[in-house]
């Protein structure tokens, strides 16, 4: 686990027995008094680790505390008593990301949030009798066996193996109008910004100047006063004035990191070392990542982004050349479910390499 520490500063804890291992690195966004993991229930029997955010937490809870006595207030408790009262099928409740683990004497199971936006590997044992994970591959001894990435919308247990849970939909709709797409994005968009903001630590927004991140500030901005939001760019860079204006427009309280190519050139071991990819791409978009996370770390514990935005609504310029909207829409699907090995795997590691969510 020492090697996972940047991803939980706040704390750790294991459980052991003679059927299985549960650790835990934190980061406290819910309850950071009573929080740390595992968290067990009431006779002691089951517990959980969790990585990642559970937001319709408080539902579930409402739900579920006539019939349990609830310790702490975290969203990972309410994960443990949904497991015990409805089984895996429960899991599939769960609106959020993250990488969850159960255990007890006869439990062993483990879980991926849908779009795998909280990142999960295994490593099977040579014997083929165990199963290791870890939500980073440093924290694996490579000789113990080849490492595999745990797939997204999955739950593994050892009597079934993996089982997809989530998919995302083949089909679209057609006859949707313009102006009813509109009005579906602009409502899905401020509820997805508004659940993510129950968290009992400070919050802040990316704010590159783009139209992604620009309007998710504007949309979080309603909600949080002085909103803080973040940008890095080099000094003569045009997202550093439309980052200004964007900022000026909402009213937040805006930070910026001039960049200059020395340092990016010298941080580049570090970030592949956080990164854990050599993919040049993914590399050369990750710097700025890293130093925008550094500093905004200094600020807040939990940061919104307009990740996935392009590959939803078809921002790439080589997405001109389709001319056939079904065409458009599987190219859209396979990128979009595809996120867990681009833009998602970058963002989180080099988030979670400052203690940042």
């Amino acid at each position: 686990m020492q090697k996972l520490r940047h991803r939980g500063p706040d704390g750790h804890g294991y459980s052991v027995n003679d059927r299985f291992c549960l650790g835990h690195t934190r980061l406290a966004i819910h309850d950071a008094p009573n929080g740390r993991q595992p968290i067990y229930n009431e006779d002691g029997t089951l517990c959980v680790t969790l990585d990642g955010e559970i937001y319709n937490y408080r539902e579930l809870k409402r739900r579920l505390q006539n019939r349990h006595q609830f310790r702490t207030t975290t969203d990972t408790e309410a994960v443990l008593h949904l497991y015990e009262e409805e089984g895996l099928a429960g899991l599939e409740k769960l609106d959020g990301m993250f990488a969850l683990a159960i255990g007890g004497p006869d439990t062993a199971v483990l879980v991926r949030d849908p779009m795998g936006v909280k990142p999960l590997y295994y490593q099977k044992s040579k014997n083929g009798n165990g199963l290791r994970y870890a939500s980073e591959i440093k924290a694996f001894d490579h000789k113990n066996g080849t490492i595999a990435e745990f797939p997204p919308g999955t739950v593994y247990t050892p009597q079934q193996g993996f089982q997809p849970y989530y998919q995302l939909p083949q089909e679209y709709d057609p006859d949707l109008s313009w102006e009813e797409a509109l009005v579906q994005i602009r409502q899905t968009l401020t509820e997805a910004i508004k659940k993510r903001l129950t968290n009992d630590v400070p919050l802040g927004c990316f704010l590159s100047g783009g139209l992604d991140s620009s309007l998710i500030s504007a949309i979080a901005a309603q909600f949080v006063p002085d909103l803080p939001t973040f940008s890095v760019s080099m000094e003569r860079s045009s997202d550093r004035r439309f980052a200004h204006m964007a900022a000026r427009h909402l009213g937040t309280k805006h930070r910026e990191l001039i960049m200059n190519p020395r340092a990016m050139w010298q941080i580049v071991p570090e970030v592949v070392y956080y990164l854990e990819s050599y993919d040049q791409f993914l590399v050369r978009s990750a710097v700025a990542n890293y130093f925008l996370a550094e500093m905004a770390a200094e600020y807040v514990k939990v940061v919104l982004i307009g990740e996935g935005a392009d590959e939803l609504f078809a921002g790439y310029e080589y997405l001109e050349r389709f001319t056939d909207w079904g065409d458009l829409h599987r190219e859209l699907r396979e990128i979009t479910t595809e996120l867990h090995q681009s833009g998602l795997q970058r963002v989180d590691r080099m988030t979670m390499a400052h203690g940042l969510q």
